[in-house]
């Protein structure tokens, strides 16, 4: 009887330690977390580029290239194809 007694309190303490080890490791942590990611916009502005429009490739995209549309900024390669662009998102 005295044995039996012996051997819970043995695994008592055993349990008790071992979760206090576990509580102790995870509100720790591991000293180290994942660096911030910083959003970066970049424009086309300067780099080369393709009429969303007709396809036509162009070698020096500028503000005059850029239209917006409903929130979100297109290149295009003449007004005609501004226009033809806006058309074609209002008709979706």
């Amino acid at each position: 009887m005295q044995n039996t007694f012996q051997h819970r309190t043995i695994l008592r303490r055993a349990t008790v330690l071992l979760g206090s080890a576990m509580l102790a490791f995870l509100l720790s942590g591991c000293g180290e977390h994942a660096p911030a990611l910083e959003a970066k916009v970049s424009s086309p502005v300067g780099r080369p580029g393709v009429c969303v429009q007709c396809n036509k490739k162009i070698d020096d995209v500028s503000e005059e290239n850029l239209v917006t549309v409903e929130g979100v900024e297109y290149i295009v390669c003449d007004e005609k194809c501004a226009a033809d662009l806006k058309k074609w998102i209002a008709e979706q």
